[in-house]
C-alpha cells in the first residue's frame, strides 16, 4: 500500500478527495469534483490514489462516491466506474451508492445513462440539486 509521502504529487492535484464528511446512513464520501486534472490522470494512479484513501478510515468501511461530470466528458469518468468495478469485486468493497452528477451537455447525459448499466453497485445519474437533497450541504465540499 503506497503512503501519502509517494502519492503526495497525486494528492496535491485534488482528483479525489475524502472530504471527511458522511452521507446519511454514516458512509464516506469520496469525491471527484470537476475542477480537476483528472483526464490526465493514469489509470494506476488513480487506483493508487483511491485504495490509499479508502484505506484510511478504521472504522467501517463503507464508501459513497460523488463523480462530477460537470464539464466533462463521459471518456473521463469511464476510468473512474471501470476502477471502482475492479475494486467491488476484486477487494470486497463496500460501495454504499456511486452518484454522478449529471453533465451539461445533452448527447454526454444520454451516453452516460447507456453505459452505467453494467455496473454491479448502486449508481444513480442525479442534478446537483438532487444531490443537496440525498446528502446534507454540509458534508459536501
Amino acid at each position: 500500500m503506497d503512503s501519502a509521502i509517494t502519492l503526495r504529487s497525486i494528492l496535491v492535484q485534488k482528483c479525489v478527495i475524502l472530504t471527511g464528511g458522511r452521507d446519511k446512513q454514516g458512509n464516506y464520501l469520496v469525491q471527484f469534483p470537476a475542477n480537476t486534472q483528472l483526464e490526465k490522470m493514469s489509470a494506476d494512479d488513480l487506483q493508487r490514489i483511491i485504495l490509499y484513501l479508502t484505506s484510511i478510515p478504521s472504522t467501517k468501511r463503507i464508501f459513497t462516491f460523488i463523480i462530477d461530470m460537470r464539464g466533462r466528458k463521459y471518456d473521463s469518468v469511464k476510468p473512474i466506474l471501470k476502477i471502482l468495478q475492479s475494486l467491488h469485486e476484486s477487494y470486497q468493497y463496500d460501495i454504499s451508492h456511486v452518484f454522478i452528477i449529471k453533465p451539461d451537455t445533452f448527447w454526454q447525459k444520454q451516453k452516460t445513462s447507456f453505459a452505467s448499466s453494467k455496473y454491479s453497485f448502486e449508481h444513480s445519474i442525479i442534478s446537483i440539486d438532487q444531490l443537496h437533497k440525498l446528502i446534507d450541504t454540509g458534508q459536501l465540499t
